[in-house]
């Protein structure tokens, strides 16, 4: 089954609507903050590295909750929660994935970083 694009109806009592962005709020799909036009059938963890639609710099990852997410590094690393990935020069909090197939020697998790917003 396709999913469904941001504006479309969207079921709230099902996990994530059915859309596309991952978030369904009030019966339609919204954009998901830090995405960059990745949808949840994209996925670097499972497919290789898919270039973010809006950041090509980035790529797409879906995080645990669901929600796509545009990043802009990631390595395997041991981590069972947010916290237990480094933070970055500038600051930068990492984000815990525990379903990525291509970190085996990690027991399947990655920490993977948002791609920085540059100043207008």
């Amino acid at each position: 089954m396709a999913c469904r694009k941001n504006g479309k109806a969207c079921d709230d009592d099902k996990k994530n609507g059915d859309c596309c962005s991952g978030t369904c709020r009030k019966g339609k799909c919204r954009a998901t903050p830090g995405a960059a036009g990745c949808t949840v059938r994209q996925d670097s963890c499972k497919e290789g590295q898919l270039p973010c639609p809006n950041n090509p710099s980035g790529f797409c990852v879906v995080l645990d909750n669901g929600k796509p997410f545009c990043a802009a590094e990631a390595g395997c690393a041991d981590c069972g929660s947010d916290d237990r990935c480094a933070v970055l020069s500038g600051g930068i909090p990492g984000k815990c994935i525990k379903t990525c197939p291509l970190c085996v020697d990690t027991t399947n998790r990655a920490c993977v970083y948002k791609v920085p917003v540059s100043p207008p």
